[in-house]
């Protein structure tokens, strides 16, 4: 269940970041790289989310 609920996220801001994006006529090096930047920590989402699904108790975890 953690894992559909992080999918529909990263779902969601992936459809919203492409619908942003499509407004554009051209992007630029640093609007890429920024893309990236944003894919990195959005990729990290479903691995969090079972990090603190397994680790109820701990501090870290949800923090992150």
């Amino acid at each position: 269940m953690r894992y559909l609920l992080s999918y529909v996220y990263v779902r969601s801001q992936w459809v919203n970041h492409h619908a942003l994006l499509d407004r554009f006529t051209r992007v630029e090096g640093g609007a890429l790289w920024a893309n990236l930047h944003l894919l990195l920590w959005m990729s990290l989402i479903p691995y969090v989310t079972a990090w603190a699904g397994e680790n109820p108790s701990a501090p870290v975890p949800p923090a992150a």
